[in-house]
């Protein structure tokens, strides 16, 4: 350290000591700040490091400076020859006050040296940090300016001249949210030294991107053209700016681009390829993605994962086709959506058994029903997809809260119905609505008794496209359940026969069950839980197992003999009601939540899916409700099943509470009652049927018991009463 320089410092040290305020602080002194007017100790004064520091104006000082401020004359070498000795003969006090100097920090804070620039006539000298002429050891200095503080994942963009990187400070512009912070090494020379600790520190700092600006002149191109080379030797991704083309003056630079108005994240964006992607990103954000098909918010319309159907998309978003690199990278961002994190699609109406959520259209809001209220103004549950499905067809999906049970009524009031089948269609709607474990609606009568359109009315509160499933689809367990992949409720009209295995399916609707089916020519599997509430009509169907049996409830509808209503009439008049009804049927949703925790669902007689608890918060008896039930159901599903009513009539002939019937005496009476296709004694088709027909012999009030004592045989027994 030249001690001329240090007899300046203490000279410095002992003016300020006489300033108004001066406070020491270890090896610093706080004081007034003597470069403006504060009313506090702004600025701070450390005589061994020569740093004079405003933290007002966040500016340092430098002892010429700061001496020339206080009027403090430098020391002369003249009054004594030890003195003398010890003044560096080549030391030279500058003759003015540099017009611009810049400190250059290390990562971790420490001030590494400065930088001063005279404009006129224009030099540069690098400065110790203690401020004494002479450059510093390469060794000692930080190579960079504007990277101290830096956060990783910045725009950076690589400059020459410490103004240039102010300036980028100043317009404090961003790309994508994201800061555009600028770094230099100083001039084109130093940037073509210093390349390799450029390089290194940029891949310490892991940018979002690297741009590289060289001035408007062949040295800065050279430079830069250096720097690219070794950033493309340790991999790490950049563009280069061509300043040619920005129409800026010779040696024209960032501060000119940016002073023309132009703007900096624009060109930025496009040199990075950002400004190509921004639209990409923006859509893939908005697209709404489930497994193998997406949509877009505003066209809530599923559509498979296709280049047609993304060029689709993003004309519908951006009113202009998409370049090809575009696209590819578009679909590529939605195929790996749609497997990383996929919306589940819901028809219509999806629920947690605490909530439902039920979408009118595939435009504007959704119903949100549980016990607080009901919320029209609701969005998507998280993490599903619901869509309206759609045929084609208008239709009402409008929803009136202010509808009653007397509005239930009138839609019901051309046909003739039971208090018992009233109520089975209030619970079944309730239940179909709330997506909860519905039973199904078995409507069995003789044609022309209105029972299609009564089935069809019901659907339409639930589901307004009223859906119907082909008798023959019951043919086929797999199209039978794609078809209800696409629905929450459906009917099977006018059923003559059906499937073993489709009625397995039906009776597993009820509870629910996860199914995995493959669309036809897909190459993917759609594995999804299906719960679905499901009517069937028929005039001479014959449920012939006892587990779909056990899960249904009967209706045995039939016209008013008042005189004959057209279809036609029946929908013009009766369709306006049925937004009151779907009001109604909401409303009923909210009261089951509401009441259902406080339930005691062992006290409950009615255990056909969640019908008895629905029925229990609408305030029914259960019990009585049962019973009927049981009885009609027992008259109804196996009307024709002569076997049964064979074994229903030995029950009543022997009037016992308990007793026992060979295989032999069963077949006996089977033949004598006329029954047809009698097994042989020792074939198990016998015992196969009494374990199918076990739910049927329950709703007569007596169970069957197979006997394997010799002789085999079986026990008919009474069911005792609770």
């Amino acid at each position: 350290m030249n001690p001329g320089w240090e007899l300046d410092r203490a000279n410095i040290s002992s003016a300020l000591r006489q300033h108004r305020g001066t406070k020491q602080r270890g090896d610093w002194l706080d004081h007034h700040c003597i470069f403006h007017q504060d009313a506090h100790r702004s600025a701070s004064w450390n005589e061994s490091t020569g740093v004079y520091y405003c933290r007002t104006e966040d500016r340092t000082y430098l002892p010429p400076v700061v001496m020339q401020r206080l009027f403090v004359s430098q020391i002369d070498s003249s009054p004594g020859r030890k003195q003398a000795q010890r003044r560096r003969p080549d030391r030279q006090a500058p003759e003015k006050v540099p017009d611009h100097i810049w400190t250059y920090v290390f990562p971790d804070g420490n001030p590494s040296h400065m930088k001063w620039r005279w404009d006129e006539p224009k030099r540069f000298i690098q400065v110790p940090i203690g401020g004494s002429p002479g450059d510093p050891l390469p060794s000692e200095r930080w190579a960079l300016y504007g990277d101290f503080r830096l956060q990783e994942g910045a725009h950076i963009v690589v400059v020459e001249g410490e103004k240039v990187v102010d300036r980028v400070a100043q317009l404090a512009d961003s790309l994508e949210q994201v800061p555009i912070i600028a770094i230099t090494a100083g001039s084109a020379a130093d940037t073509s030294n210093r390349k390799v600790e450029i390089a290194a520190r940029l891949g310490q700092l892991k940018p979002k991107s690297i741009t590289l600006w060289p001035d408007n002149d062949e040295p800065g191109s050279t430079a830069m053209r250096a720097l690219h080379q070794e950033l493309s030797r340790q991999n790490l991704t950049h563009a280069t700016v061509p300043v040619a083309e920005l129409g800026l003056p010779i040696k024209g630079d960032l501060v000119d681009y940016a002073d023309a108005g132009n703007s900096l994240a624009t060109l930025i964006a496009r040199q990075t390829g950002s400004l190509e992607q921004e639209p990409i990103l923006e859509l893939v954000r908005k697209t709404l993605v489930t497994p193998g098909q997406m949509a877009l918010p505003d066209i809530r319309q599923l559509h498979s994962i296709s280049d047609d159907n993304g060029q689709m998309f993003w004309w519908a978003t951006y009113h202009q086709l998409p370049s090809a690199r575009q696209l590819k990278e578009y679909l590529a961002a939605i195929r790996q959506k749609s497997s990383t994190s996929p919306l589940t699609p819901g028809p219509r109406s999806y629920t947690n058994e605490r909530v439902t959520w039920w979408r009118p259209a595939n435009q504007g809001q959704v119903y949100r029903i549980e016990a607080s209220g009901i919320d029209p103004y609701s969005d998507d549950p998280p993490g599903v997809f619901l869509y309206a499905p759609d045929d084609g067809r208008h239709v009402d999906t409008s929803v009136d809260l202010h509808g009653s049970k007397t509005d239930l009524d009138t839609l019901l009031s051309i046909w003739e119905l039971t208090d018992l089948e009233r109520a089975m269609i209030e619970g079944w709607l309730v239940c179909a609505m709330g997506g909860l474990q519905t039973p199904i609606l078995f409507m069995r009568s003789p044609a022309a008794t209105g029972k299609s359109t009564l089935a069809r009315f019901l659907l339409q509160i639930v589901e307004p496209m009223c859906p119907e499933l082909d008798s023959k689809v019951t043919q086929d367990a797999r199209q039978f359940a794609m078809q209800l992949l696409n629905h929450p409720v459906a009917m099977i009209d006018n059923v003559s026969r059906m499937e073993s295995d489709v009625e397995d399916m039906l009776s597993r609707l009820v509870t629910g069950y996860t199914v995995s089916v493959r669309p036809l020519y897909s190459d993917r599997l759609v594995t999804t839980f299906l719960r679905r509430a499901m009517i069937l009509t028929t005039t001479n169907y014959d449920i012939y197992k006892g587990d779909l049996a056990s899960r249904t409830v009967v209706l045995q509808p039939s016209r008013k003999t008042q005189g004959y209503f057209s279809d036609r009439y029946v929908q013009a008049t009766f369709t306006p009601i049925i937004p009151k009804v779907r009001g109604y049927v909401m409303k009923l949703l909210q009261s089951y939540f509401a009441k259902r925790e406080s339930i005691q669902e062992d006290t409950i007689a009615f255990r056909i899916g969640d019908l008895g608890v629905v029925f229990a918060t609408l305030g029914y008896n259960t019990s009585e409700l049962a019973a009927l039930e049981s009885t009609q159901r027992s008259e109804v599903v196996s009307s024709n099943d002569a076997w049964l009513e064979a074994m229903v009539e030995l029950w009543k002939d022997e009037a016992s509470i308990s007793f026992v019937k060979t295989t032999q005496e069963v077949l006996k009476w089977l033949r004598e009652f006329g029954c047809e296709n009698i097994p042989a004694e020792k074939s198990p088709k016998l015992a196969r049927w009494f374990a199918q027909k076990s739910p049927f012999f329950l709703d007569y009030g007596f169970e069957v018991e197979r006997v394997m004592n010799n002789p085999r045989g079986y026990r008919f027994r009474r069911i005792e009463a609770n």
